[in-house]
């Protein structure tokens, strides 16, 4: 599910740069975790421009690794343990 997650992201990373959106598709990845029972995972403002500097690597570059291991750490910080 999770690896389901990450494909179906990287379709709309170019959707973030509206902020609006981006709400929107913060809401999706977490209905999916939620799906593969993961927890609701936020990511917090601290993170935001390597978050950010992801979604661009992704958009940019159509390399999603990073992207995908933000998540996954986002993800196992909330879950208190490694899951990527």
């Amino acid at each position: 599910m999770f690896v389901l997650f990450l494909v179906i992201s990287s379709l709309f990373i170019f959707i973030h740069i509206l902020m609006v959106t981006e709400e929107w598709l913060v809401f999706l990845m977490n209905v999916m975790l939620a799906s593969g029972n993961y927890p609701w995972t936020v990511i917090k403002l601290d993170k935001r421009e390597q978050y950010m500097s992801a979604l661009e690597k992704a958009s940019v570059g159509n390399d999603i690794t990073d992207f995908a291991k933000f998540i996954g750490e986002q993800v196992s910080d909330t879950i208190g343990k490694k899951i990527v």
